[in-house]
């Protein structure tokens, strides 16, 4: 029984009870609903204490064996999450890993888990995984449209090769962004990457997205507006980079060269290839959505990256484009495997992908019963090791995609539409 389901969101509630083998215990659930101004993510970083959000009793019970600690965290994943919760609970507070259950999204991390309470000589945590980008994803598609939206590969006329969503700068999104520019690529696709300076505002922007402002966006990638989709209120969050507000001047290009010297760093055996595609960041922003069209009953001049948020309209996007290329938010080997909402949104939609993820992501995907493209996309870039040679590989094989002519593109779409349904 969770003795705090008042303070706990509905959605931890609900997990808990999915997961949990604790069905017997009084349980304690630590979720982002009790952990006010800031994420659950951060509270198990360095610059927290995760033991602030627990009261005093519950940690005595949690020490006496009479309460389960249940941490509810599976949109994240990160090693250091573990180490947090050894070195804040079990070392500093000596509440018994017995007493606590992890609940995350990353196998990964479970087997982690093991190997930090090996080196700590004690009994490991209980982990539990749960698929939650996967549920929350199926749950906005089906909530946010009252429609079925037909398999995207039925349709053989496209606008555009691919589809490659980023908000949020990371070096493996700049360093794929400069390969494919140089390639001449980046004008093939709907490729959204904007400037690091209009996304970094300490405030959060809120709007509810106008008919009128969505039967536009349809109608600029030639798809009809279906009059009967089901409008969601929306939030969209204007999301930043780090550098943005540690330049000297605050512009584009000081964002850039930073930016761009630490991926030349981070990738030092791509660094070449790299450096042809410097020049892409003077195309900036490069924006989805049409930003001239007011999506905001409010009508406030703020720069939006709607399409991100909002699974209705993504659908033109994808109808329109041969395949996506997702770049997760974690690529380079030292992140954990997992599974974020990013993947799913071309799932659902029936569309090809390429998953720009750490090493081994596609096949935890196929783990989870998820059939993939290796009969007509080269996946062997998921068995690469090394994060700049996996890159550049990613890279060759959208150049060989958008380099079909229209017989193999027919023969694509037809045996990614066999796999899709």
């Amino acid at each position: 029984m969770i003795i705090n389901s008042d303070e706990v969101g509905f959605a931890s509630y609900c997990r808990y009870h999915k997961t949990s083998t604790f069905y017997d215990k009084n349980v304690y659930l630590l979720s982002v609903k009790n952990t006010p101004g800031v994420t659950l993510a951060e509270t198990m970083l360095e610059n927290y204490n995760v033991e602030q959000y627990i009261p005093q009793d519950i940690l005595k019970s949690i020490r006496n064996k009479e309460l389960i600690l249940a941490i509810d965290m599976p949109y994240e994943a990160l090693y250091s999450i573990i180490d947090r919760v050894y070195n804040s609970l079990i070392i500093r507070q000596q509440l018994p890993s017995s007493q606590i259950l992890f609940i995350g999204s990353s196998k990964q991390l479970a087997e982690y888990n093991k190997e930090k309470a090996q080196q700590l000589q004690i009994e490991p945590i209980h982990y539990e995984f749960f698929s939650y980008w996967e549920k929350e994803e199926s749950y906005r598609y089906k909530n946010n449209t009252n429609i079925e939206f037909p398999n995207t590969c039925k349709f053989t006329k496209k606008q555009k090769k691919f589809l490659c969503l980023n908000r949020q700068w990371r070096y493996h999104r700049l360093a794929l962004l400069c390969l494919l520019y140089e390639k001449n690529l980046v004008d093939q696709s709907y490729y959204s990457f904007l400037n690091p300076y209009n996304l970094s505002r300490k405030d959060k922007a809120y709007g509810n997205i106008t008919d009128e402002g969505m039967r536009k966006i349809y109608e600029s990638t030639g798809v009809e507006f279906h009059p009967t989709l089901k409008i969601a209120k929306m939030q969209t969050v204007v999301a930043g980079h780090v550098y943005a507000n540690t330049c000297p001047n605050n512009t584009l290009d000081d964002v850039w060269d930073i930016t761009f010297k630490e991926t030349l760093d981070n990738y030092p055996n791509i660094k070449d290839n790299l450096n042809k595609g410097y020049n892409v960041y003077k195309k900036l922003p490069l924006n989805l959505d049409d930003t001239s069209i007011n999506l905001r009953h409010d009508k406030k001049d703020t720069l939006f990256a709607h399409a991100h948020t909002n699974n209705i309209l993504l659908y033109p996007y994808y109808k329109n484009s041969l395949f996506s290329v997702v770049t997760n938010t974690h690529f380079d080997s030292k992140y954990p495997i997992w599974l974020e909402e990013k993947i799913f949104k071309p799932i659902f939609f029936k569309h090809p992908f390429i998953l720009v993820g750490t090493y081994k992501n596609l096949e935890f995907l196929k783990s989870l019963g998820y059939k993939t493209f290796s009969n007509v996309i080269d996946e062997t870039y998921d068995d690469i090791v090394n994060d700049g040679e996996r890159l550049l590989y990613i890279s060759n094989e959208i150049e060989r995609l958008c380099n079909m002519n229209e017989s193999q593109t027919n023969e694509f779409l037809q045996e990614c539409h066999d796999i899709v349904e």
